[in-house]
């Protein structure tokens, strides 16, 4: 198997794709579908040997984390869901349970998640109950 070096192209590609990578949120939010570049995102995450790649970019991780949303769709919402796990070493294709610490994951982009989760979950408790969500309580960052 032979590899091949994409660093000297990773300006070329982010410079293409940075535009719809800020977007990438926004975008989810206004679709039913999944935009092309989280998908191209969630596959060069499945490969270990470019998560140099996403590193070099952590913008465009903290984008893709941003997808979870109370209006993503389902198709997003997974296609997030496989991003962060690919990210964390889970081998979806084989089922292995086995989770490497997160060092592709700052802390920040781990707080990030639960924030976009919390989120998530008090606009859907708004939306089934008025305002059950009171009862949550805050996540505080120390």
């Amino acid at each position: 198997v032979q590899s091949i070096d994409f660093s000297s192209r990773l300006p070329f590609l982010w410079k293409g794709i940075s535009s719809s990578v800020e977007n990438l949120p926004s975008d989810v939010a206004q679709s039913n579908s999944m935009p092309s570049v989280l998908n191209l995102l969630v596959i060069i995450a499945s490969h270990p040997e470019f998560h140099s790649i996403l590193k070099s970019q952590p913008s465009a991780i903290d984008s893709v984390i941003k997808c979870i949303g109370p209006t993503s769709n389902d198709v997003a919402l997974n296609a997030t869901l496989d991003f962060i796990l690919h990210l964390l070493g889970v081998d979806l294709e084989s089922g292995s349970e086995t989770i490497l610490l997160p060092e592709n994951l700052s802390n920040a982009q781990i707080y990030l998640i639960l924030k976009q989760y919390k989120q998530r979950f008090e606009d859907v408790l708004n939306l089934c109950s008025g305002d059950a969500s009171s009862n949550l309580k805050k996540i505080t960052v120390r």
